[in-house]
């Protein structure tokens, strides 16, 4: 998110983030539409590690590797939780990674868009 600027007006965000075993969860401040939440083209992401070094700004590599550039972030399933709010991300080979960043176009139960994108770090995933 880049910013958060009082309009008076509802904002859909992302409350609480846990990482699970094999899975981002997120919990959001609204019920959500579950046909527009599980769909798999309504979500991406991409994922990096930094080689650090003494110079200004680090160079971005793919994780586990040496090799440079970002990966998209290999999200196989969604699940929309009982109570409407909580959305499980299911990735495949979930790993630590110094940055992820996801971005998502979905609706609240009501029909009102919820369209974001945050940066994040994975330090350890639960067994």
């Amino acid at each position: 998110m880049r910013c958060i600027c009082a309009t008076g007006k509802p904002i859909y965000v992302p409350v609480a983030i846990n990482v699970k075993s094999g899975a981002i969860e997120l919990q959001f401040s609204d019920t959500l539409n579950p046909k527009k939440t599980i769909d798999l083209d309504n979500w991406s992401g991409e994922q990096w590690n930094y080689t650090w070094s003494a110079n200004y700004g680090s160079s971005e590599v793919k994780p586990g590797t040496a090799e440079p550039d970002r990966i998209t972030l290999p999200i196989t399933s969604i699940t929309l939780m009982p109570n409407g709010k909580n959305v499980r991300l299911v990735i495949a080979n979930l790993k630590p990674v110094m940055q992820f960043h996801l971005k998502y176009r979905i609706t609240t139960a009501g029909g009102d868009p919820v369209s974001n994108e945050f940066y994040g770090t994975v330090n350890v995933v639960p067994q």
